[in-house]
C-alpha cells in the first residue's frame, strides 16, 4: 500500500524539481529551403528589422 502512494508523489516532485533546475535556454530554428535563391531571400527578410 505505500508504493502506491509514496512512487507518485515522490515522481511528481523530481519532474517539478528537474524541471525548475534547467535555466532557460537559447531556442533554435532550422529552416530548410529548396535552392539558394531563396536562402539569400529568407536571410534578407530575417536581418531586416
Amino acid at each position: 500500500m505505500m508504493p502506491l502512494l509514496v512512487y507518485p508523489l515522490l515522481s511528481m516532485a523530481l519532474n517539478r524539481f528537474l524541471l525548475s533546475a534547467g535555466g532557460p535556454g537559447e531556442t533554435g530554428f532550422i529552416v530548410g529551403v529548396a535552392t539558394p535563391m531563396e536562402s539569400n531571400w529568407l536571410q534578407s527578410l530575417l536581418d531586416d528589422p
